[in-house]
């Protein structure tokens, strides 16, 4: 992002959203990675559009959560963290007032909050490749990981990048580990 905010002349695209707290200091809801980007790029400002401050760390979150969803940036393992994280918190009472504050079903938020449960050197390799974060292919690698273990789910994340294996090759191969060897009777 660094690199591309200097190609465009310095210039910035869109605004990142913020709100002024109680000690005027201004509090970004959304853009920080434009915010990293700028400091990288060694340039001395960032175009803020200010906001009402949400009433609480609930709406806060749901105002980030919109503007990621808007730009398309928010992935099912972003959910996970950001969801266990809340949840753990307080923030919300329960996966079913998450469910119903973010407007899923209860059932989605479920299973995306078992994502969060893959060992975190996982959940960094797939945080590395965005070809591979979608609901299922993650939800495949983390069945895989259960039951084969991190070493292999990370052999099976590199050949699921290179050679474009789909989250129905990748549950093929966790089921053929599931039976196990098969053996055969001898006359």
């Amino acid at each position: 992002i660094a690199a591309s905010m200097e190609e465009t002349s310095k210039t910035q695209t869109v605004a990142a959203l913020a709100f002024i707290d109680q000690t005027n200091s201004v509090c970004l809801i959304d853009g920080h990675r434009r915010l990293e980007a700028v400091k990288q790029a060694g340039l001395l400002s960032l175009r803020v559009e200010i906001r009402p401050q949400p009433e609480d760390n609930q709406a806060l979150y749901i105002a980030s959560r919109t503007a990621n969803v808007q730009r398309e940036s928010q992935t099912p393992l972003d959910d996970a963290i950001a969801w266990k994280m809340l949840l753990d918190r307080k923030v919300f009472a329960s996966q079913t007032e998450l469910a119903q504050k973010v407007g899923l079903d209860p059932t989605v938020v479920s299973r995306t909050l078992g994502l969060a449960e893959m060992p975190h050197e996982l959940v960094t390799m797939l945080s590395e490749r965005p070809d591979l974060m979608n609901f299922r292919m993650i939800d495949a690698i983390r069945r895989y990981s259960d039951v084969c273990g991190e070493a292999e789910c990370v052999k099976l994340i590199v050949e699921a990048q290179e050679e474009g294996l789909s989250s129905r090759d990748v549950d093929a191969r966790r089921k053929t580990h599931e039976k196990g060897p098969v053996t055969r009777a001898r006359s």
